[in-house]
């Protein structure tokens, strides 16, 4: 009987230490040791990933308890026995599990220090975009608006009647697949912008660059992944791969040029493809290089305990300058990131 509590005490550590490593993942890449978790984009575990402060919190309070009954049994039987040191060890474990959650890591920069900068925001409207919340999203004037699930006809009436529809050229993916647009405003003052055919890393995705091939202004990727729901596991983890193998990868033409990817990744920090990051070189995550650790879904959630599926990610010709989860809180189940790049 003995030796079965034994061994079920040493099973439950086995989560706690998997999340440990899950976690580590971004910190061990940055190393450049190449390791990574497994499992992190397969179905159920995947979904539970979603959410690591929830679950290292869990965990915490079930080695606590666990503490705590062994510690009432031995007053109460007045037995002398040496105490379990299982639950005190998973205690330890979920705890860091907790802290690394809130202090997502990132790569380090190599972006210029001097430049022109410019203002990003992504935010996923789930297609209930209200006159009110585009007020807010533009007042500042950002030069590249990323807007999945967004429809063109109700986004160009109200920037319309904000009287900003002379500031921003629109675009917006193709509705073929079924799925709701994903709608980018590009300012003006960055000159004229077209769809770059054939760019699309993702059927969510839009690819846009300038129209002027000498200009030095950045390529945008407008991002939108599918979702890691059953049937749509391997395509989630692919799209995700993709993205970052457009942004990150060094460009194969001789004029390096500035790419931003921004938008609705549905994967967090220690996902896949996006726990790679910080071992990837000229490729940056702006959330977490800013030290954000709030997350941007859904909203009904309080801030520590949403997970960071909304990113903006640039390549080693732009810099972050700041960045960070905006107070808006409208019909979306998503809250709007905003990024300020140097380039």
């Amino acid at each position: 009987m003995r030796r079965t509590l034994k061994v079920l005490s040493t099973v439950a550590l086995i989560p706690a230490f998997y999340l440990l490593f899950v976690l580590l993942t971004p910190w061990l890449q940055r190393q450049g040791t190449g390791l990574a978790a497994p499992w992190t984009t397969s179905l159920v575990v995947g979904q539970v990933l979603a959410f690591p402060q929830i679950i290292g919190g869990i965990m915490a309070i079930f080695f606590l308890v666990w503490i705590a009954a062994g510690w009432l049994l031995r007053r109460v039987s007045g037995r002398n026995r040496r105490p379990n040191g299982t639950p005190l060890v998973g205690f330890l474990v979920s705890a860091m599990c907790v802290a690394l959650a809130l202090h997502p890591v990132s790569g380090p920069q190599e972006g210029p220090t001097e430049g022109r900068t410019m203002s990003v925001v992504s935010w996923n409207v789930h297609d209930e975009l209200t006159r009110a919340d585009l007020g807010h999203v533009v007042r500042g004037n950002p030069e590249v608006v990323v807007l999945p699930e967004a429809s063109t006809g109700p986004l160009e009436k109200y920037l319309s009647e904000l009287g900003k529809d002379s500031d921003y050229q629109v675009f917006s993916t193709s509705t073929g697949s079924g799925l709701s647009p994903t709608s980018v405003l590009i300012s003006k003052s960055l000159g004229t912008y077209q769809i770059a055919e054939g760019e699309e890393p993702t059927v969510g995705t839009l690819a846009l660059r300038p129209a002027d091939p000498a200009s030095s202004n950045p390529v945008v990727l407008g991002v939108h992944t599918a979702s890691p729901v059953p049937r749509w596991m391997d395509q989630w983890d692919s799209d995700v791969g993709s993205v970052l193998d457009d942004v990150c990868t060094p460009r194969r033409d001789d004029s390096p040029r500035p790419v931003i990817a921004a938008g609705d990744y549905n994967a967090n920090p220690w996902h896949g493809h996006m726990a790679t990051i910080p071992g990837r070189d000229g490729c940056t995550n702006a959330l977490p290089a800013s030290g954000v650790s709030r997350g941007t879904w859904p909203s009904s959630l309080a801030a520590w305990t949403r997970t960071q599926i909304d990113h903006v990610v640039v390549n080693g010709d732009m810099r972050v300058d700041d960045a960070d989860v905006m107070p808006i809180e409208g019909p979306s189940d998503h809250v709007p990131v905003r990024a300020t790049l140097r380039f």
